[in-house]
């Protein structure tokens, strides 16, 4: 394992972190507090911890960890300005970090977005994904759930972003659990009834279908992927209709006698078509608008699917 590297003139991050697992790099107005006394898991230096200057705070230990029960390690809130980087490789945790206000960037397999307040992102276990401040300050809630059966079955194997719909009543719960953690009079009794709420509010984040699947939510599904020529899997997709890959697969083969992938495929090459047909788009266009990595490849499906290649749908 690496160490971490506190920089004490000059620099503008009060520490960085370089490991096999993970690079962070902590400019010295950002801040954080814990709602968990544990070391466990916590990457910050202890030094840097409740010393006034620093704006890093964890609550006096507890009898008990209040949201262990629910299998959650570790978790708080955050105030990140530009220049913060956090590039991870989870092995033992899930990480679950939702935008209060300001934006979070997340880079992973070369794709880029930015997340807004509302927004969550959620990385599996060992995963690699990069977040980062590119100007102004954020806020952000975090918790890293652990790498059990039944959180993976909730959150899925791949890294996603979800708009949350029970976001305000998790604020809430949250800044609830932070005041009475830091309260000179807290209540372990009242900390579980508020940590029990709040895992009650990020279970049915997870669980609840976001919508049925139908004909016309696959149509509309199917559109949107052909109107754009982003990597997706499967059990992504079938994530939002709240079912499995092997479920959606059943559905698509039952109704349209095809794959999901296949179905995706086929409504691609059509849109490509349709595009070669007016002229004003090459061929290694029209294959990175329907997905392909190169015109070759692109080709010999096309020509599978028409019986000519792609050139002779312009003519």
């Amino acid at each position: 394992m690496g160490k971490s590297i506190c920089r004490r003139h000059k620099a503008e991050n009060l520490w960085e972190l370089y490991n096999p697992s993970q690079l962070r790099l902590w400019p010295k107005d950002n801040s954080i507090t814990y709602f968990s006394d544990s070391a466990a898991g916590r990457s910050m230096p202890p030094k840097y911890v409740n010393s006034a200057e620093h704006g890093i705070r964890a609550p006096h230990p507890l009898p008990v960890d209040i949201f262990r029960r629910h299998r959650i390690s570790l978790l708080g809130s955050a105030e990140h300005s530009k220049g913060y980087y956090h590039s991870r490789l989870n092995e033992n945790f899930f990480d679950f970090i939702c935008v209060k206000c300001g934006s979070l960037w997340v880079k992973s397999d070369d794709v880029k977005r930015k997340l807004s307040e509302g927004e969550a992102l959620i990385v599996p276990p060992n995963t690699l994904c990069d977040s980062f401040i590119e100007r102004g300050k954020t806020s952000v809630l975090w918790v890293h759930f652990d790498a059990n059966s039944f959180w993976a079955e909730l959150l899925g194997g791949e890294i996603s972003i979800k708009k949350l719909e029970n976001y305000e009543a998790l604020l809430s719960a949250f800044k609830l659990y932070e005041m009475e953690v830091f309260s000179a009079r807290r209540s372990s009794v009242i900390l579980e009834e508020i940590a029990d709420i709040a895992a009650a509010y990020l279970k049915r984040e997870f669980s609840e279908k976001e919508k049925a699947l139908t004909k016309e939510s696959l149509e509309g599904v199917l559109r949107e992927l052909c109107g754009n020529h982003k990597k997706f899997t499967t059990p992504q997709i079938a994530k939002k209709f709240g079912m499995s890959a092997r479920t959606l697969d059943e559905y698509c083969k039952k109704t349209r006698s095809e794959s999901f992938s296949r179905l995706v495929a086929q409504e691609r090459l059509k849109a490509a078509f349709r595009l070669l047909r007016t002229g004003k788009i090459s061929n290694s266009g029209a294959a990175a608008r329907a997905g392909y990595a190169n015109a070759y490849s692109f080709s010999k499906a096309f020509r599978r699917a028409y019986g000519f290649p792609p050139g002779a749908a312009k003519k």
